[in-house]
């Protein structure tokens, strides 16, 4: 990420403060954190599952009194999107709940486990090596590209396709779909089906950034939905006619992408019994 960016990132999350004291104290507090971390036993594993953890894990093999080691990373993001930098270079934005696992190198196997919801922006080695995601059910291959995986635990898993190539697979039946930049794919665990359809125009991604460029309503809205699992209804007068451009962030919760929304279009939004709804002012 350039550092304007990562500084635009945090100035973002201190509205209404612009010394450099708040934001000095939450660069630290990140920096902190990690060093903490490094501390932390595996012991003490499930006290810390109240913070962003990266820590190392030991899995044995063969007899216990000779154990072999193989270390893994693990990283559990509970309360808010957390970046995290793979050794293989991969960057990965961990939504809040989600939990990741990885080899602690990636020079000759690069798998991972995801349980829950991510954004990837996977590196392409010299030697084309494949990089696996491990899903319930299913996993994905891709060699360098960018794409988001959700998957809330209601039996669905969907995974948006930004850049390069991604073949998705069915663990239970072999199925494979190939997906193409601007796809979307929903794969519904039970019935071990995949359905494939143009994601949402105007919405793009980049280095944890999704860049809306002329989007209508209508696929902000779609998008919305998708990514914050909510409910969202136009107001009948309301067309798609007006285009939106911005920046969300992968951390914005969905309220704060409605109010940027409807800053923009000079709209209202409301929530009632659970669903938003868009209208006139």
């Amino acid at each position: 990420m350039h550092f304007e960016d990562y500084l635009k990132k945090f100035w973002d999350k201190t509205p209404g403060k612009g010394d450099n004291l708040v934001l000095e104290e939450k660069i630290w507090r990140k920096i902190h954190l990690r060093i903490k971390l490094k501390r932390i036993s595996i012991a003490a594993t499930a006290a810390a599952a109240c913070i962003a953890i990266i820590i190392p894990l030991i899995h044995f093999s063969g007899r216990m009194d000779t154990p072999e080691e193989k270390t893994a990373m693990l990283a559990y993001a509970p309360e808010t999107s957390t970046e995290i930098i793979l050794p293989d270079g991969t960057k990965v934005w961990l939504d809040a709940g989600s939990t990741l696992s990885c080899p602690a190198e990636m020079e000759s196997e690069r798998t991972v486990s995801l349980k829950g919801s991510a954004a990837f922006d996977v590196v392409k080695t010299e030697d084309l090596r494949k990089f696996r995601i491990e899903l319930e059910s299913s996993f994905i291959e891709v060699k360098g590209t960018s794409f988001s995986v959700k998957d809330d635990g209601s039996k669905e898993i969907s995974v948006v396709l930004y850049s390069g190539a991604i073949d998705f697979v069915s663990t239970s039946n072999g199925q494979t779909v190939a997906l193409k930049p601007d796809n979307k794919l929903v794969f519904n665990i039970d019935q071990q089906s995949m359905l494939v359809t143009p994601a949402f125009q105007g919405i793009s991604w980049k280095n944890g950034i999704y860049q809306i460029r002329n989007a209508s309503l209508r696929s902000m809205v779609e998008f919305i939905e998708w990514r914050y699992g909510v409910d969202v209804n136009i107001a009948a007068e309301l067309n798609d006619s007006q285009k939106i451009n911005g920046q969300i962030l992968q951390e914005d919760s969905c309220d704060t992408v409605l109010e940027k929304i409807c800053f923009i279009l000079d709209l209202k939004a409301s929530k009632e019994n659970g669903i938003y709804r868009i209208m006139r002012k």
